[in-house]
């Protein structure tokens, strides 16, 4: 009994080990990998500053406008709004990532 007890112990292990590699790997699924998630941002930051610039509408045509712009560039990039919108979250729960990717839209848009 004893003799079994080693390689079942070390075989519940192992599938323990590799099914939460499998999990993270889904949990992962859809998130924008980081350099493009940063190229995405700053094409959204500028298409901000585009649509806020153009001062000869209202701020609800500025906002359908921006929308517009949005989605474009998302579409542009291959990238689904829930994908997005989970990537964000990703992002937005590791202080140092999200401050990485900050600074590097920030010296993209300064250029």
């Amino acid at each position: 009994m004893k003799k079994l007890f080693i390689p079942i112990t070390l075989l519940i292990t192992l599938i323990i080990f590799f099914s939460s590699c499998k999990k993270h790997k889904e949990e992962n699924k859809g998130i924008i990998p980081q350099k493009e998630f940063v190229e995405v941002l700053t094409e959204l930051k500028k298409a901000e500053g585009l649509a806020i610039f153009k001062r000869d509408s209202t701020i609800k045509q500025r906002n359908i406008r921006l929308r517009e712009y949005s989605r474009e560039i998302l579409k542009k990039h291959n990238i689904t709004l829930k994908d997005y919108q989970k990537s964000m979250k990703y992002y937005s729960e590791d202080e140092e990532k999200l401050n990485e990717i900050i600074e590097q839209v920030s010296n993209k848009i300064k250029g």
